[in-house]
């Protein structure tokens, strides 16, 4: 473990930089966050992760109280537990996607020509599942159904408003309650119980932050950060310093390879590796 403080320092050394102006350390502490995120895109193993299990709430049932024509809020007489943004709503034979909620007032987004009647009968399709942070998400897998779940951004066209037994996922924001959100598609037929790997969340991060990783894995950061300095300089740099970042990164993962017990033998300069 280590701070990001301490992190900057070691960054400084790399680059040669003795005494920063001002502007340099505000662009080495955002090259180091860029370290940081890039190191955390890429999975590199040894990243702080939590495993979060959670589950969607399966239907729920309402009934409309009011609604006007050419208007995106139904008023409905509850709101089922667990709904939120991005579930979905029948009403009659129509399915609409959930865009806000506000007390008893859902919105879905876009207008509705035709007035909805008083007591109509609603079903919500829970499909959302809260995280505790706003971490990336890793992995999802499907406790009710043993299944992996891979993730998924183009669900909707794959599966429309279909209910079934959930084949991917996607990540989003509930804009009301201002928090990372994961939504299965299809929207699952009945309640579903999932087990997720999520990142580190690094919206509050600062110079003082702990950061929570093994020392083999801050070297990865730290290549990551010192290649994000170079490519950021004005003028640009030269194709072999270009290489050589991109190397260094490369060899920076290699003792932290799930399964790093096998060797990696570059087959190149230009970075490639296969094991043995």
């Amino acid at each position: 473990m280590a701070t990001v403080s301490a992190l900057l320092t070691q960054l400084q050394k790399r680059l040669g930089i003795t005494s920063p102006s001002a502007r340099e350390s505000d662009r080495l502490t955002e090259a180091l966050y860029a370290g940081i995120a890039r190191a955390t895109s890429d999975g590199i193993p040894g990243l702080a992760h939590s495993l979060v299990t959670a589950e969607t709430y399966g239907e729920g049932s309402a009934t409309v109280s009011s609604h006007s024509g050419d208007s995106a809020d139904i008023t409905l007489n509850a709101i089922p537990t667990g709904t939120r943004a991005g579930d979905l709503m029948k009403i009659g034979g129509n399915v609409y996607s959930i865009y806000s909620i506000a007390s008893l007032v859902v919105s879905v987004g876009a207008p509705i020509k035709d007035a909805i009647a008083g007591s109509t009968a609603v079903t919500i399709y829970h499909r959302t599942v809260e995280l505790p942070n706003t971490g990336p998400v890793h992995k999802v897998f499907d406790l009710t159904n043993d299944n992996n779940i891979p993730h998924e951004p183009n669900g909707f066209v794959r599966y429309g408003f279909d209910t079934g037994t959930p084949a991917g996922y996607e990540v989003t924001y509930d804009r009301d309650n201002e928090e990372t959100v994961v939504a299965l598609w299809p929207a699952p037929s009945s309640a579903t119980r999932l087990a997720i790997v999520q990142g580190y969340a690094w919206d509050t991060i600062s110079t003082s932050t702990d950061l929570p990783y093994p020392v083999s894995a801050l070297e990865a950061v730290l290549e990551r950060a010192t290649a994000a300095w170079r490519l950021w300089q004005v003028g640009g740099i030269s194709p072999m310093e270009l290489e050589a970042s991109r190397v260094a990164v490369k060899d920076a993962e290699t003792g932290l390879n799930q399964g790093g017990n096998e060797p990696i033998v570059r087959d190149s300069l230009r970075g490639r590796g296969r094991r043995n």
